[in-house]
């Protein structure tokens, strides 16, 4: 079953080198949520959330899925998405949920996050530590709750897999969407390549000074 997630989620090669800004999307402005989660400075080019956005999410869909389920038949990206990344855009989680100044994370700073950071692994996920002594903890697959009728992924308590809002912009996978997996074995794992229609969940960044 492992090797069938593994499958799903097609990450595959490091995605150093990519531009993540390359023609971002024009930002949207949404006012602060009261659920919005808080920023903790973890000595970064960004702050991170505190929490997990709420639900699961295909790439570039701000719409909430009920489960955990992946590979969901018949996702497009519309026709009209030419970008290269949707941080803090229309189709932005993040952005369109939370409001304010969050985000969702690029490649290039989920990077950051992994080799920046003191990691610690256990049965519920990753606690990374950043140079500043703070500490953020990202949860496994086999946290969120599927007692709404979805797919139990307990098999897979030991992968993290979240979202950044960057595509890949050279190589094999070019225009492919782009995820953090990480697990215990793979603790300085890059960004990698992953089917948009799989739902992963998000974690938000909010940028440290106004542009």
């Amino acid at each position: 079953m492992l090797a069938g997630l593994m499958s799903l989620f097609l990450l595959f090669a490091s995605c150093s080198g990519n531009d993540p800004e390359l023609n971002a999307a024009p930002e949207e402005e949404v006012e602060l949520s009261e659920y919005a989660g808080n920023p903790v400075d973890l000595g970064l080019s960004v702050y991170w959330a505190d929490e997990n956005l709420d639900g699961w999410y295909q790439w570039g869909k701000t719409t909430r899925f009920s489960h955990s389920y992946s590979g969901t038949p018949g996702y497009e990206i519309p026709s009209d998405f030419l970008y290269t990344s949707i941080k803090a855009s229309a189709y932005d989680p993040a952005r369109m949920e939370w409001g304010g100044n969050w985000r969702m994370p690029t490649a290039k700073e989920c990077d950051e996050l992994m080799a920046k950071c003191s990691k610690r692994w256990t049965n519920r996920g990753i606690e990374l530590t950043g140079p500043s002594g703070e500490t953020i903890f990202l949860t496994s697959l086999s946290e969120y709750d599927t007692s709404g009728g979805g797919l139990a992924l307990d098999d897979y308590d030991e992968s993290c897999v979240y979202w950044t809002a960057s595509r890949a912009t050279s190589g094999e996978w070019e225009g492919a969407a782009l995820a953090l997996y990480c697990n215990q074995f793979a603790l300085n794992a890059k960004a990698g390549p992953c089917h948009e229609a799989n739902a992963g969940r998000i974690r938000p960044v909010c940028d440290k000074s106004p542009k």
